[in-house]
C-alpha cells in the first residue's frame, strides 16, 4: 500500500484528477472513522452502504473539477501591500485546532514602509476556524480604535 502510494501520488505521470478522486475517497474514509469514534449511536454506514457514499462522493468532486478552468497553469502573485503613507494596515488571522478546537486570533498593524507598529495575540476558548477569524478581525478593529 506504502509504495502504491508513493508511486501514484510522486511520479511524474500522476494526473490532478487523480489526486482529487484520492482526496474525496480518503476525506470519505476519514470522516466515517470519526462518526464511528465520536456517534457511536449515530446513523453509521454498513459496509456497502459506505462504499456507496465513498463513489458518489469521488464522483461528485471529478464532476466538479472536470467544470473548473485549469488552475494549475494560472501563476499570481500573494504579497503584502503596503498602505499609502500615513496610514496604518491590519492583517489578521485566526485559527482553529480542529472544528470546535482549541482556537487562536492575532493581527498586526504595519505603516507604509511595512514596519511593526502593534501587535496581538489571543485564546479565544473553544470556537470553529471561522469563529476564530471574525473574533480575530473584532479584536482589530477594537484595538483600532482604542489606538485612534
Amino acid at each position: 500500500m506504502e509504495i502504491w502510494l508513493a508511486e501514484n501520488l510522486n511520479a511524474a505521470k500522476c494526473l490532478d484528477e487523480f489526486i482529487t478522486g484520492f482526496a474525496a475517497i480518503i476525506w470519505k474514509l476519514w470522516t466515517s472513522r470519526c462518526r464511528r469514534i465520536f456517534e457511536p449511536n449515530g446513523n453509521l454506514h454498513d459496509d456497502l452502504g459506505l462504499w456507496q457514499s465513498i463513489v458518489t462522493a469521488a464522483k461528485d468532486v471529478l464532476l466538479v473539477y472536470r467544470k473548473m478552468p485549469n488552475a494549475s497553469n494560472r501563476q499570481f502573485l500573494v504579497a503584502w501591500k503596503a498602505p499609502t503613507d500615513g496610514a496604518i494596515k491590519l492583517n489578521i488571522d485566526g485559527a482553529s485546532q480542529g472544528n470546535l478546537g482549541i482556537p487562536g486570533a492575532g493581527g498586526i498593524f504595519r505603516n507604509a514602509a511595512g514596519e511593526w507598529v502593534l501587535g496581538f495575540s489571543a485564546l479565544l476558548g473553544v470556537c470553529s476556524s471561522i469563529a476564530a477569524e471574525l473574533q480575530a478581525f473584532r479584536l482589530g478593529l477594537a484595538i483600532a480604535w482604542e489606538h485612534g
